[in-house]
Order: C-alpha cells, then structure tokens, then sequence
C-alpha cells in the first residue's frame, strides 16, 4: 500500500488514501482523497440530521488523530466511509466514461 504523507501550511499531515465518493446537497459528486479532505467534509459539509451519529463522532476523532499523525490514515478512510455511509450520502466510484483514448487525451 503507497501512502503520501506530506506536511501541510496548517502543521498537519496530508495523508492520502484510496478516493471515498459522496454526494453533497447539491447532488454533485466529490472524491474525498486524503485525511484534510475528510475533515472538511466531517466538520463543514456533513448532513446537519447526522451531526450527533456515533459513526460521525468517531470519524471526526480518527481523522483528527490522523491528521496529527498518530493513526494511519486508512483507519480515517475507514471511518470516514462508515459515516459517510450511514449518513446516506456515500456513493460508489462513478463508471469512467468515454472512450479509452478520450480518457487519455
């Protein structure tokens, strides 16, 4: 497994992971890739009706803590996508489209 850990402007770690797909309020979809990505989405962009889930709880504590380099960043996807799945907006990776040599061009 490749894990990119580099220091951010904010003194945290960038940890990336293998992309979680959700869907925001405004049916648009986002690829979530590393432990900052995640903690946006938990601490500005989460469903306000699932603020108080056990699940959320947990991935807001495991992707801090990974964010300060003291969990592997895996165990924040892995939080991450259980919250993100119980709080229904969990997506799976969208199909490529288009052809091979469109997708390369």
């Amino acid at each position: 497994m490749n894990v990119r850990i580099k220091s951010t402007k904010d003194d945290g770690v960038l940890a990336e992971f293998k992309p979680v797909y959700v869907k925001a309020t405004d049916d648009e979809l986002h690829e979530i890739g590393d432990v900052f990505q995640a903690m946006e989405w938990l601490l500005k962009r989460w469903p306000a009706d699932h603020l108080s889930a056990a699940v959320y709880v947990q991935a807001r504590k495991i992707c801090v803590s990974a964010w300060e380099g003291k969990t592997h960043p895996e165990e924040a996807r892995s939080a991450f996508l259980e919250a993100a799945q119980a709080a229904g907006i969990y997506c799976e990776r969208p199909a490529p489209t288009g052809t091979l040599q469109d997708r390369l061009s």
